[in-house]
């Protein structure tokens, strides 16, 4: 796009919360078992897809689905063109305006998480659900191979009996599940602020290296940015 040569081009993934590492969560479990998406509500999150797809197992697992996401009156129509019986509706429950905290104890507690967007430019909430030990689902589509790797079970996020089929299989069998959490628990550990971090600091080193710029103007344009990145260092530091 930029018609540069690769040597010239550093991808830097984001980092994920590191909470569910950490031994600070409380388990909040709500009662029962449950199926969990956590993220916006739009039709580029696939919330119809993913209410379709619980509809058709309604039958076959006790499970609720829980959504927490930004916009209530959304997930409403989005139940509504589902069409989804009022059983069914029953079981799905919505939260907004939860903390770090609770959202963690929410994914330590799910059986699995969710996530079948039609497009995601990166997708943070598949591997903070890694980093709490939660099982992920997640669309075979744009960034999020790429960010998930063999962690998570994919799936055609356009085919609602493909998601349901998914979430079946994921329930059920238990050798799968394990290996997904503990191959999501190491996944979640390379995709931290850190590590973002200290590479953009390796690349800004490069740059001023070779940079023809005077050193007065290296240290004008370059050193806020470096302060900027090591405080990001030590703050990921003291909370992880």
């Amino acid at each position: 796009m930029y018609n540069l040569p690769d040597e010239r081009i550093k991808f830097i993934h984001n980092g994920a919360s590191t909470i569910g590492l950490s031994k600070k969560v409380l388990d909040n479990n709500p009662k029962g078992k449950f199926i969990l998406y956590i993220g916006r509500i739009n039709k580029m999150k696939n919330i119809k897809n993913l209410l379709k797809a619980f509809s058709l197992i309604g039958d076959k697992v006790e499970h609720k689905l829980i959504i927490v996401g930004d916009n209530e009156t959304t997930l409403q129509t989005e139940m509504k063109h589902a069409g989804l019986s009022a059983e069914i509706k029953k079981r799905v429950i919505f939260k907004q305006d939860i903390d770090e905290e609770s959202k963690c104890a929410l994914m330590k507690n799910a059986s699995l998480l969710v996530f079948a967007s039609l497009y995601e430019g990166f997708g943070l909430p598949p591997l903070e659900a890694m980093a709490c030990g939660c099982p992920v689902i997640v669309s075979d589509n744009s960034s999020l191979p790429e960010v998930c790797g063999e962690a998570a079970y994919y799936v055609n996020p356009q085919n609602p009996q493909d998601i349901s089929d998914a979430i079946i299989t994921v329930l059920n069998d238990n050798t799968l599940r394990n290996e997904l959490i503990n191959i999501g628990l190491e996944r979640a550990k390379q995709f931290n602020w850190t590590n973002s971090a200290t590479e953009h600091l390796n690349v800004l080193e490069h740059v001023i290296k070779h940079s023809s710029m005077p050193l007065e103007k290296k240290l004008n344009k370059f050193l806020p940015i470096f302060e900027e990145k090591i405080s990001t260092i030590r703050l990921e530091g003291r909370n992880s």
